[in-house]
């Protein structure tokens, strides 16, 4: 991870902690609008940050296979 990287996540998280903000970690298929609706639902503030969401990464990526062809 560069350090840029790990200097952005440590900001987070620190921020988090100063101003009491949840972390949540997404698994997936979790439904995020749930989650914002039970944050919503207990947040009486007139704006602010309901939480910070965590989710898994995605990326394209590709597979190498050998097809064969009873053909050829």
């Amino acid at each position: 991870m560069s350090p840029m990287t790990k200097s952005f996540i440590h900001d987070i998280y620190s921020f988090a902690k100063q101003e009491g903000v949840d972390i949540v970690s997404f698994d997936k298929g979790q439904s995020k609008d749930e989650v914002t609706q039970r944050y919503l639902a207990k947040f009486s503030a007139q704006e602010g940050v309901l939480y910070i969401g965590k989710a898994q990464e995605k990326f394209n990526t590709f597979r190498t296979s050998k097809k064969f062809s009873t053909d050829t």
